[in-house]
């Protein structure tokens, strides 16, 4: 698995999110969020709502996301609330765990224990 994958188990880790739960993949079709949503998926039982460009959707769909959001089909001058609304709407009205990508000093530590 290496740094990708310590990366995303650890972000799907500390997002809570139990088997059937939904969660919210970012970028779910290039780079960590491909391999997130197959990981959450496939791996972890978790149910996937994909965001990204309407390019990566047949990707997304097919690495194991239920739903696939085009971001580009959203206004981007109401701050995201537009989306987030239709997010909450495939989710039943659920909140929901939004994976970020962000590299912290545990995540670090965490590579150098894996030798990544």
């Amino acid at each position: 698995m290496r740094c990708a994958g310590v990366t995303v188990y650890l972000a799907l880790k500390h997002s809570n999110a139990r088997p059937c739960q939904w969660v919210v993949i970012s970028s779910a079709g290039a780079g960590l969020g491909h391999f997130a949503t197959q990981l959450a998926s496939k791996a972890m039982g978790l149910r996937v709502i994909g965001i990204d460009h309407g390019s990566e959707a047949e990707l997304t769909k097919a690495s194991g996301a239920e739903h696939f959001v085009d971001i580009t089909q959203f206004p981007s001058d109401d701050k995201g609330e537009t989306l987030t609304k239709h997010v909450h709407e495939l989710a039943d009205g659920l909140s929901l765990p939004m994976l970020r990508w962000s590299v912290q000093l545990r995540m670090q530590r965490t590579r150098r224990r894996y030798r990544c």
